[in-house]
This record gives C-alpha cells, structure tokens and sequence, in this order.
C-alpha cells in the first residue's frame, strides 16, 4: 500500500488537528463533469508530458500533473487505508470503489437527493484539489513573511525512507514508484511535492505555535463561559435495576417486575442515605446484590465473569458533560448540587436507576504531562529483540553524553525516532496506550527521567519533560488556535484567490484508476519519514455549470501550461 501519513502511535483517541485544508476555495473544479475523464493515457508514459502540464499556478508556485499526481495517488491511498472497509457504508451511493478500474465510472453519489451524480474519481480527487489550494496559498503567505525552515531535510528523510522501504521489498526505488503512482511520477516530481507540502504545513505549525503563546485570560474565560455545556462536567456512580421486557409479556409480569426493581432501587437508595462513606457504601451494595442475584440464575456466571461484571457495575463514572435529554443529568447541573446527593429515577419500564453525585459540577483540572520520545520498531530493525536492543543503545547514548538536557535528547530523536513526533503535549490520562500512560502518569515521575516502555507499536526511549497545563485549559487553546487558524485561513483565501489559475482541462488528464500491484499486498506501505501534516477531506465546490467561473479566468494558455517546472517549487 502507498505512503500511509503516520499519526500519533501511542494515542488511543484522535486529537484535534488544525489543517492546512482549512481553505476551502469556491472554484469550479468540473473533473467528473466530462464523461470518460482520462485513465492510464498512453501519452502519459514517462511523465514528461504530464510534468509540462501545469494544473494549478499562483505568483510564485506551480504544481504540474506529476505533482497532482503524487498527492492524489497519496491521499486516495490514505483514506483508502483508514476507511476502506467502511467506504460503502460512508457513501450515499453504498457503493464501494474497485480502486484499480476508472473511478469516473463508479459513483460516490448517484445523485438521487443533490440532483447532481458524483463519481468516487470527482469526490477523493476534490479532497486533494483543496489541499493542494491550501498549500499553495500557505506557502505563498510564509514566503511573503520571510519564513525558513530545512524543508530539504525533511525531505530528504522521507524519500531516503521510501527508498528503504523499496530496498526491503527487492525492488528498485524506480520500480517502487511505478507500483504505486504509475510511470508518471519520478523522484523529483515526489520532491517537488513535499518541498511545498512541508514548507506550508511547517508554517502551519509555525502559526500554531505563535498562537499558542498568545492565548489570554480574557480568551480562555471567555472560552469557559461560551462552551459551558461542554467544559463543565461532573463524576458520579450509578446501579440499574432492569428487566428485559419480551414482547409477549403480561401487563401483569410487567407490573410485578417493576415493583421488584423499584423495591430493590430504593433499599440501595435508602442505604446510601444513611451512610457516611457513600461510594464505599454503593461499591458494597451493589456487590452483595449482584453476588445474591448471581446464585439464583440457572446458568450463574463463573467467578471470574462475575468479578468482571462486579468490577463494571461498581465504577464511577468521570467526566461527563450535561445531555439536554437526560432527567439524571439536568438534575446533576442544577445549581446548588454537592457531593452525596443522591436521586433515583424510573427511566423506563422495568428500570429504576440510583444515582449517586461525588463530584458537582466543576471544570477538568485533571493534570497532563509533557513527554518527548524515540520509537524504534521491529519492522525497522527485523525482530522485537533487535528493536529493544537498539533502544537500550539509544537511551546509553543520550546517558552518555556530555549534557542530558531535553534539547539533547530531542537531537538524538531526530536521528532515530520512527514515530510522526517527538514530542507529545499536554497528554491527557488514559489518551495514552496502557504501558506508555503508566510510566508518564507515575506518581514518582520527575523532570529529566527516562526509561524504556514497550507497547504494541515498538520500544520507546522516553524523557519525561514535565506537567503540562490542567486538562480544560489544553481543550480551551487547542480551540482558541484552531478558530484562528480558521479565520486566518479565510484571509488567505481573500488574499490569494485572485491569483490562483486552475486549468480545467489539465485536470482532467489526472489518472482516475490505480496501479494494481498498489492493492496486491494490502499490508504493505512505502511510508518513509514524517510526511507533513496529514491532509484531512475537505471538499472543494464542485459544479457542472460553465456559468459558475469563467473558463477564460480559471485557465491558462497552451503556452502557459506546457513550460517544464524547475527542481525547486519556488520561482
């Protein structure tokens, strides 16, 4: 399979991500609108046509067809990856694609509530077309403001992984292109596209960053006072008392099953009353009860299935947010609520729920930490063991050094770590995998520790870099930077919109079906290094109607969009 973009191998969860396709640009793309857009053409062959056909072009950036390429074949290969089991469920056609015959012929969306069909070729190639808007017009801003960064190590590192992932695979690198992009795309037309990938998604983070250091009070309380219903939270425990009601059953049986719950649910509600330590009080409750109920079935559970069932039913529940349709959790957020009250309701037929309060409504101060690591795996080294052996030479390396400073350890990470960052902030309990959240979230951990955890995806050499903020407040920034990111990213498009020129027609000429060999062995990548941040779908307005931009505004000339693109992105 094709370049897979790596996400945060440890997470458990996806974290927000604030994306260079936040530009949305209202051109009419109209691939799809011609029937039998351009497969394999012979034409294409070696690429050289194609990379004197420039697709996009703003003042001083081009990206010609081979580019188009790469990123389409990428993000295509990617979403493929992450949803193809789920890409018919996620269609309104539920039609899933065969990725290897032309995708102009299959379709996303036949049309029948929009009125206008899509194909699978116009709905994943529209994904890319943002993007690449969206990079162009970053990196036209970045340039604007003088920014640098080393985009050619970067790139560098990417490709130099690419080529061991050929290596492994006994081909050529030459060969390893061909099987995933086709004969079209070269190594240069690959370093082409991520030297303007990397130099607008690291302003992106550049902006981020500047952004983060500037957040207020005045923004983070306003923040708090706008998203209430989302920031506020409360804990508590909670015992059902239900029946399953066939529907064949009596209004007699129904009657007598929910007087035996509602009894049962007001003996514990009585209990918790009446004692001092009332979570110890329910965690015992309810652990007789279902023990006692356990002996009277006719099929009763093992003791380890019940232990299990014990263990669930007896958890507090954290974090929780009001729901507007919830009796409990209206009740929960009334003002004036403490820790202990208790309320017991009868939610449906046959069910009687206690509720027990332990933490009123307050805001997630939950502690995060900060931690930078190196991942080192065994596909990279050939076995667990050579894997874990590297790691402990890593960790020796730093240790051995002159300095074991955080600066340090983040050199020696550039040179060896496998995972898409370094360093990870502001990590929430439990965001973590099990081994890796244990050891940042140990009660004896300190600024500068370090060690190796195992987890599924490898060994990682850790540093510990110390507490991060309070866990509302990492939410509130990480909301406050993406809505400026956002509005920024409207600027831009007001800013560069004018001067961005789509060809039509060269669009067309994209492949619209995918090497064969590319899906042969579904577990195999050519991801290299950090590619840049990942492209997230976000359409582009597509129509069919010539009305909507003047093809003269949107097109260049023959001679404009058949000059040969130099090395460097930049003119």
């Amino acid at each position: 399979m094709a370049t897979k973009t790596k996400k945060p191998l440890t997470s458990k969860q996806r974290t927000t991500r604030i994306l260079v396709t936040a530009i949305i640009v209202t051109v009419a793309l109209l691939i799809g609108s011609i029937a039998g857009a351009l497969a394999y053409s012979n034409y294409l062959n070696g690429g050289g046509a194609s990379r004197r056909l420039i697709s996009f072009k703003t003042d001083h950036y081009k990206v010609n067809n081979c580019m188009l390429t790469y990123y389409y074949f990428t993000d295509a290969y990617n979403y493929y990856q992450n949803y193809g089991p789920y890409m018919a469920y996620m269609a309104p056609s539920q039609q899933a694609p065969d990725m290897t015959s032309s995708l102009s012929n299959q379709y996303y969306d036949y049309g029948t509530d929009s009125g206008t069909p899509k194909s699978w070729h116009e709905y994943l190639l529209n994904m890319t077309l943002s993007n690449v808007q969206g990079y162009l017009f970053y990196a036209e801003e970045a340039l604007e403001n003088d920014f640098e960064c080393d985009v050619a190590s970067l790139v560098d590192e990417y490709i130099n992984n690419m080529k061991k992932d050929a290596k492994k695979n006994n081909i050529t690198f030459e060969e390893h292109l061909e099987k995933f992009y086709g004969t079209t795309v070269k190594e240069k037309d690959v370093r082409e596209a991520l030297n303007l990938q990397y130099f607008a998604s690291e302003y992106l983070n550049h902006l981020q960053d500047e952004y983060k250091k500037v957040v207020t009070d005045e923004e983070l309380d306003k923040y708090v006072e706008e998203n209430a219903d989302t920031v506020n939270i409360i804990d508590y425990y909670s015992f059902s008392f239900e029946t399953e009601i066939p529907e064949d059953m009596t209004d007699e049986d129904k009657t007598a099953a929910d007087e035996a719950n509602k009894t049962a649910a007001a003996a514990l509600e009585e209990e918790l009353k009446n004692a001092e330590d009332k979570p110890a009080a329910f965690k015992e409750w309810v652990t007789t009860y279902l023990t006692e109920k356990n002996l009277l079935e006719e099929e009763p559970m093992s003791e380890e299935d019940l232990a299990t069932e014990i263990e669930t039913k007896t958890a507090e529940t954290t974090n929780q947010t009001k729901d507007e349709k919830s009796e409990f959790s209206l009740w929960a957020f009334e003002d004036g609520r403490v820790a202990g009250d208790i309320i017991n309701i009868n939610e449906a037929t046959a069910k009687h729920t206690v509720y027990l309060l332990t933490n009123p409504v307050h805001i997630d101060e939950d502690p995060t930490k900060n931690v930078r690591h190196i991942l080192l795996t065994a596909d990279e080294y050939g076995s667990n063991e050579a894997a874990k052996a590297k790691a402990e030479e890593v960790l020796d390396e730093f240790l051995n050094g002159e300095t074991h400073t955080e600066a340090d350890f983040d050199t020696i990470a550039e040179e060896y770590n496998e995972d898409g960052s370094s360093y990870y902030e502001n990590v929430a309990k439990d965001a973590m995998v099990d081994t890796f959240d244990a050891w940042i979230f140990d009660e004896s951990r300190e600024v500068g520790d370090t060690g190796i955890v195992e987890t599924q995806y490898g060994y990682h050499v850790m540093y510990f870099s110390g507490e991060g903020v309070p866990a509302w407040k990492a939410d509130a920034i990480s909301s406050i930077v993406e809505d400026k990111i956002t509005a920024f990213a409207e600027e831009l498009v007001e800013k560069y919109e004018s001067s961005l020129t789509v060809n039509q027609e060269n669009l067309l000429k994209i492949p619209d079906a995918f090497p064969a060999e590319a899906f042969s062995e579904p577990a195999e990548t050519n991801a290299g290094g950090t590619e840049p941040e990942e492209t997230e779908p976000t359409e582009t307005e597509t129509s069919t109607d010539d009305t909507t931009t003047d093809t003269a505004e949107t097109s260049e000339t023959t001679e404009d969009t058949t000059e040969e693109t130099s090395e460097e992105t930049a003119e």
